[in-house]
């Protein structure tokens, strides 16, 4: 799997191109979200928690939070609602030890809710709904749910200072890590998406820590995601060769 990098240019600059206002579909001319959107947020996200959580007594949402291009200027007709349980629970009764632990155990969580669930929507926009046990304050914006407030207010001039050509070589160094860390660590062991998952968050959420991240994550998103390495990860394997030499040869 070869990423065109003028295809890759091409999206960036789609990316860094803001609209005028906020999504009018999400919020009102003064920032406030819908009452209505607010309400279906809330109710699948106490859906989501109550069918994978609800027996884990001791975790409870601390916060809904919508976050990602419609809580920005970044959007388009095309963006899907990017919302965020945020989750927390009592350090000392629960198993979770550690960040990474708790990093793996919302994946799982999310995973186990995905299997069983066709992607949601609301007001016929898909809805990316997951868990998570930190709200990352390097998003363009961030909107709490639950207190009808922002937490990040999103700037019409976020992108006005970002290098295109930097993001880009950037993204394919991104690429260049999860690659080597999966094939080198992990050849011959990863059978499913579950696995490529866990190993593919974790080291975007090593890095993930400035806006200039965010957007390296949302051109991974696009362009190479844990279904396409999963898919290509197979064809190696059955080919006997690494999943780095099969993208190369392609």
């Amino acid at each position: 799997m070869q990423i065109d990098p003028n295809t890759l240019k091409q999206y960036a600059q789609t990316l860094l191109t803001l609209q005028e206002h906020l999504p009018p579909f999400i919020f009102s001319p003064k920032g406030k979200m819908h009452d209505d959107v607010r309400k279906k947020i809330t109710l699948l996200a106490n859906r989501l928690f109550n069918d994978v959580l609800a027996n884990y007594k001791n975790i409870y949402i601390k916060d809904i939070i919508l976050c990602g291009s419609l809580a920005s200027y970044m959007w388009n007709e095309n963006s899907d609602i990017d919302i965020k349980i945020i989750t927390s629970c009592n350090w000392n009764k629960f198993f979770l030890k550690d960040i990474d632990c708790a990093w793996t155990f919302a994946i799982r969580a999310n995973n186990a809710w995905r299997a069983k669930t066709n992607m949601p929507k609301i007001n016929g926009k898909n809805v990316d709904i997951n868990f998570s046990f930190a709200i990352q304050n390097n998003t363009p914006g961030i909107y709490s749910v639950l207190k009808n407030k922002w937490i990040i207010t999103p700037s019409p001039y976020q992108t006005q200072d970002i290098d295109i050509e930097k993001l880009c070589d950037a993204t394919m160094q991104r690429i260049d890590t999860i690659q080597n860390k999966i094939d080198t660590l992990c050849t011959g062991s990863i059978q499913n998406l579950e696995q490529i998952q866990d190993l593919y968050y974790k080291v975007v959420n090593d890095q993930f820590s400035s806006f200039f991240e965010f957007l390296i994550f949302k051109l991974l998103k696009k362009f190479y995601n844990p279904k396409n390495i999963l898919s290509f990860y197979k064809q190696a394997t059955t080919s006997r060769l690494s999943i780095q030499s099969k993208i190369s040869s392609t």
